[in-house]
Parts: C-alpha cells; sequence; structure tokens
C-alpha cells in the first residue's frame, strides 16, 4: 500500500529518461604507393584514435493540454489520497486482528483459571463423598456422580489448555 502512495505521487511528475553513450576506437593507419610526378612516392596516414562521450537527458513534459495536464495531477492526486486510506485501512486492520488476538489470549487464560479451580472443586468433591460412602452416610451413585464430575472437569481444562496455545499460535 505505501508502494501505491509512492506510484500515485509519481503519476503527477513529468516523466524523465537518461542515457550515455561512450565510444572509443583503436588507432587506425594506411600505407600505399602513389605517382607523384612521375616518382613513387610511398604515403603513410595515421588517424589519431577516435574517443568521445555522449550524455542525453529528456523529459517529456506537456506544455499544453487543453486541462487534461491539470485533470491527469488531480487524479493522481486523489489517487494519493485514496493509496493513504487503504494503507490506513491496511495498518488498522492489522491492529485490529492484534488486539483481537491478544483478548483471545487473556480469554483463554481465564477460562482455564476457572478450568483448575474447578478441578480441584471437583477433586475435593470426589474424596467427601467417597469418604461419606466409606462412613455409608451416602450411596455408591453419588461417589460416580462425582468422579463423573471430576472427569467433565479436566475435559475442560484440557479445553483450556488447548484455547491458549492456539490464542499464542
Amino acid at each position: 500500500t505505501r508502494g501505491n502512495v509512492m506510484q500515485a505521487n509519481a503519476a503527477a511528475l513529468p516523466s524523465v529518461g537518461a542515457s550515455y553513450t561512450e565510444i572509443s576506437e583503436s588507432k587506425l593507419s594506411s600505407s600505399g604507393v602513389t605517382l607523384v610526378g612521375g616518382v613513387p612516392t610511398t604515403i603513410t596516414s595515421v588517424s589519431q584514435p577516435a574517443h568521445w562521450r555522449q550524455f542525453e537527458l529528456s523529459s517529456n513534459w506537456l506544455i499544453f493540454s487543453g486541462g487534461l495536464l491539470t485533470a491527469n495531477q488531480n487524479i493522481a492526486k486523489l489517487g494519493v489520497v485514496a493509496a493513504r486510506h487503504e494503507l490506513d485501512i491496511a495498518v488498522n486492520t492489522v491492529i485490529g486482528a492484534t488486539v483481537q488476538a491478544y483478548l483471545q489470549l487473556l480469554r483463554a487464560q481465564e477460562l482455564r483459571a476457572v478450568a483448575d479451580h474447578t478441578v480441584t472443586l471437583a477433586t475435593e468433591q470426589v474424596r467427601i463423598t467417597t469418604a461419606s460412602f466409606n462412613a455409608g452416610s451416602v450411596p455408591r451413585v453419588n461417589v460416580l456422580r462425582a468422579q463423573s464430575a471430576l472427569q467433565n472437569a479436566l475435559e475442560a481444562q484440557l479445553q483450556a489448555l488447548n484455547a491458549i496455545e492456539l490464542a499464542r499460535s
């Protein structure tokens, strides 16, 4: 999204191009025999090495467009505004997802604390009902109910631990 902002800003600017050329040629020499005034003469020609550089910078900027240039600049400026809003949306989405994940982790940790406390209470209930059954004051079904409640509490505790790991990931 930040790249979209830069691209929209660049659309309002003229295009610029640059090129660089360097040419270097080696030394050339030639010789030949020519008749000058009836006398054979050897002529040797030596040329200097050619070395030149060329640098070109170009820009395309429309001088008169009948309002097209201004309209394109306004479109580009609105594109910048839209891209900035898209950036804000992306940032806020990430922040919202992070906050939600953090709150899910806190919720899972609190549910684990509740599950741990429930396991402690269920364990104590099993101990009390077992002692009462051994004393003959309650039927065996009460012990089985307490043990079932303890197993349910242990399952809820395991689910709470799983929810914490999911929230952390």
